[in-house]
């Protein structure tokens, strides 16, 4: 509902439905059960790189999607979180730089 009253109905791009449905699938192999010691050859400084510009995407949900996976990645993989903490660091001072 808006301010003037008139009720906004939101419908997702065509899209979301089939990118939710990968990100649905990281989920369910990252709350699984696979070792750490695993995952850790495939959570590299590439991975993160790649992963962290995903957040330019214009779909809010996609956005939010992310930043909820971001979260589970950085609370499951402690050898990891600096990895994660220097991505992310860059990736907002990569925004800073250009929106000067």
């Amino acid at each position: 509902l808006s301010d003037v009253g008139i009720v906004i109905k939101y419908e997702p791009h065509l899209s979301w439905y089939f990118t939710n449905q990968v990100y649905d699938i990281f989920t369910r192999i990252l709350i699984s059960d696979i070792s750490i010691r695993t995952f850790k050859t495939y959570i590299t400084p590439a991975f993160m790189t790649q992963y962290i510009q995903l957040f330019n995407s214009n779909n809010a949900d996609e956005r939010h999607f992310l930043l909820v996976f971001l979260s589970r990645l950085y609370a499951k993989f402690v050898p990891r979180r600096k990895l994660i903490r220097a991505e992310v660091n860059e990736y907002i001072i990569q925004l800073v730089v250009e929106h000067q």
